[in-house]
């Protein structure tokens, strides 16, 4: 029973990312995965729900590896820079939830933002406690870290913009380095 719940969630979130909320159907997701169009409502209400539950599901594996990532031995620094190279690597190979998030916001809005508004903190979460035990070690200077954690996503939300735009261009190891170390010039003490 679960994994054909899993298996639903699958497909349909290859589905919404490649073609979009409006332009699936329910009768398309349940031929793909192999199971009746009834069958799919046993498990979920409706397109919308399905819609929602794919996208907080990919964003709850994006929060589980940023929390991985953040749990990792080693200088705060270097834990910082495991942060960014998970965030920046974990979107550029999940292109699906970036355009989940964004292919669809005009169709479903009113739902979108809460989903995604309750991962947010989840996503920050491991960015503010590594500057926060910086702060505390003072290898930081003291800032707010949750804006400071919000700028640092921010910057890197450039790059993932831009494979979006240009899958032609990837996400570099520069690219991560360039993001850690803009970021420390402005946590470091001055």
């Amino acid at each position: 029973m679960e994994g054909t719940r899993i298996r639903i969630l699958q497909k349909a979130g290859e589905l919404f990312a490649t073609r979009g909320y409006r332009d699936i159907s329910m009768r398309e997701i349940a031929a793909e995965c192999g199971i009746t169009k009834p069958a799919i409502y046993h498990y979920f209400r409706g397109k919308k729900q399905l819609y929602l539950e794919v996208l907080d599901r990919e964003l709850e594996r994006l929060v589980t590896a940023l929390d991985e990532a953040g749990a990792r031995p080693g200088s705060v620094a270097d834990r910082l820079a495991h942060l960014v190279r998970c965030y920046l690597e974990s979107l550029q190979h999940r292109l699906s939830l970036i355009q989940l998030l964004l292919r669809d916001v005009g169709t479903i809005e009113s739902e979108i933002p809460g989903v995604a508004s309750k991962r947010s903190e989840d996503i920050l979460r491991p960015f503010v406690a590594v500057i926060q035990e910086g702060i505390a070690r003072e290898e930081f200077r003291p800032v707010d870290p949750t804006r400071a954690a919000l700028s640092l996503v921010g910057m890197m939300n450039v790059f993932v913009t831009r494979v979006l735009l240009r899958p032609d261009l990837p996400i570099r190891d520069e690219d991560i380095l360039h993001t850690v170390d803009m970021a420390l010039m402005g946590l470091l003490p001055r």
